[in-house]
Formats: structure tokens, sequence, C-alpha cells
């Protein structure tokens, strides 16, 4: 029972070391980073300025950017063509569909408060909780 938590350890303390070397291997020279060099010097003021101080222009161009771009909606991967598509344009058919969903949500709490017992057959159920249920998938299915 006891080697195994030492064999881990073992494990863990080899991949350490490895890392070290790997790590090691990856640091810049010493004359990479060196201090005169204003290359480095203008990428680390930059880098640490960006990411403490946001740049104004910076920020203004990317909110003309998103002004400038036309909002999403999903009508665009419509075809342009055809009858189901200008029914799926229509704000009558937007405004319907959100109805039939309020609707069902509203029937979802009284099924859920008087309907009949989730454990009843389908033979049992009243007949009126099958008809709303029924109008209700033919819709959703007929929408989509």
């Amino acid at each position: 029972e006891f080697s195994l938590p030492l064999r881990r350890s073992a494990l863990a303390s080899s991949a350490i070391t490895q890392s070290k070397v790997t790590n090691e291997s990856a640091r810049p020279s010493q004359t990479q980073m060196d201090p005169e060099s204003t290359d480095w010097v203008q990428r680390f003021r930059r880098t640490t300025r960006n990411a403490l101080i946001p740049d104004v222009e910076d920020m203004k161009r990317k909110m003309r950017e998103k002004s400038l771009r036309p909002a999403y909606t999903v009508h665009q991967f419509y075809h342009t063509e055809g009858i189901c598509q200008r029914i799926a344009r229509s704000d009558v058919f937007d405004l319907m569909s959100m109805c039939v969903i309020m609707a069902n949500t509203v029937w979802l709490s009284i099924e859920a408060d008087v309907g009949p017992d989730t454990s009843a057959s389908v033979v049992e159920i009243p007949w009126m909780f099958k008809l709303v249920e029924s109008v209700f998938c033919t819709y959703f299915v007929c929408e989509w």
C-alpha cells in the first residue's frame, strides 16, 4: 500500500525535473533580454501598458467597427424566394409563435396542477389533455 504513493511522488518529481530542463532551454538568452535593446524595451512597455491602461484610440476604433457592422438576424440565412421564407420573415408569424409559446407555458402549468397522474396510461388520460398536447405538438413540428 505504501509503495504506490511513493511511486507517484517519484514520477511527479521526475516530471518536475524534466519540465525544469525544458523551461531552462526555452528561456531567452541574456543578449535577447539586454535592457539596452530598445526593441525589447518598447515591446515590454507596449505589452504592460496595454495590460494596465487601455488605449483610448484603439477602443474608439473597435467601437466604430462594431457600430458599422450590420446587426445579426437569422433572416439573413433564409432563402430569398418562396412562400416559406415569406412566412418565416413575417412579423405576424413571429407574434403568433410567441403567443403559442406563452400559451404552451400556461398549459404546462395547468397540466401540472390539475392534469392526470404521471403514472396513468395513455388510455386513462382525459381527451382534453390529449387534444391540447397534440395541437401544440403539431404547431411546433410545422413551425420547425
